[in-house]
């Protein structure tokens, strides 16, 4: 199967840093493409802010690949606060079509804006069915730009399958739009943990009570986790429990704020990447 995923987050380079990007798309790409062929569309979004003679006739990046997966990296500039330009979206659309011609199986967008927007070219030209992943960050702005609102009510009728990341994203969705009324098949691709695995309350304050109990946290470091939330948390229980232990696995852009929201409390150790 060839598989094109289009996408603004992803790795824009190999060995870079998940302090600067995020791996979790390249996670699912990475399985595939053990058996698939698969090739990435990178958008780098560029903000007319830093403009200079220098960088706004700057190339697309040339193509690299990683962990056998195919990508292409393409430029997208834009002003701040506002949303990409009809002129933007056709120029990086004619661009991503004209450098992937090839008769692809399915095409995955990450998120709604811009990268759905891009892929509705394939369906008219070349009938590639489309599957859309929505996350919580798309319906938010849905929301809140009635533009988005009405460009996601335009393009509805190029989408095969819509991916919803949680049960709460689908529920805010379907308030917006209703799923009953849309002749488009729609399903759950959950992260995280599974509801037979969390602990519930009663055997956790049991475990509490315990000596030596410690809490683990793997994440990224990015304001989505809200890890700073769990520290404040911690740190309250620990007064009344004082020896209990957070351990925090991972690393991200907010490392160094939250090491010093946490500083002061030994109980607390940060572990980076392991």
């Amino acid at each position: 199967m060839n598989i094109l995923i289009i996408t603004s987050l992803y790795p824009n380079e190999k060995s870079q840093s998940v302090l600067n990007t995020s791996y979790a798309v390249h996670n699912f790409a990475k399985k595939w493409a053990i058996k698939h062929n698969v090739e990435v569309a990178k958008i780098n979004i560029k903000s007319f802010e830093n403009l200079n003679k220098g960088n706004i006739f700057s190339k697309d990046l040339e193509d690299f690949e990683l962990d056998y997966v195919k990508i292409k990296r393409y430029n997208i500039w834009k002003f701040p606060k506002l949303d990409f330009s009809r002129f933007q979206i056709n120029k990086l659309t004619n661009k991503i079509v004209s450098n992937n011609n090839r008769k692809y199986d399915v095409i995955i967008c990450h998120m709604f804006y811009p990268s759905y927007l891009v892929s509705t070219i394939f369906k008219i030209k070349f009938g590639v069915p489309i599957v859309l992943t929505l996350h919580n960050s798309d319906i938010l702005y849905i929301r809140k730009r009635k533009k988005r609102y009405l460009q996601l009510l335009d393009n509805l009728q190029f989408l095969n399958l819509i991916l919803f990341r949680s049960n709460k994203i689908k529920t805010s969705f379907n308030n917006l739009i209703n799923l009953n009324k849309l002749n488009i098949t729609n399903d759950l691709a959950i992260s995280g943990i599974e509801n037979k695995y969390i602990i519930p309350n009663e055997v956790l304050n049991e475990k509490i009570h315990k000596t030596n109990t410690s809490f683990i946290l793997v994440a990224n470091m990015i304001p989505l986790k809200n890890i700073d939330i769990v520290i404040t948390a911690f740190n309250k229980l620990n007064l009344l429990y004082s020896e209990i232990t957070l351990k925090i696995i991972g690393d991200g852009p907010l490392r160094n704020k939250l090491i010093k929201k946490a500083s002061g409390n030994q109980n607390i150790k940060f572990t980076g990447l392991l």
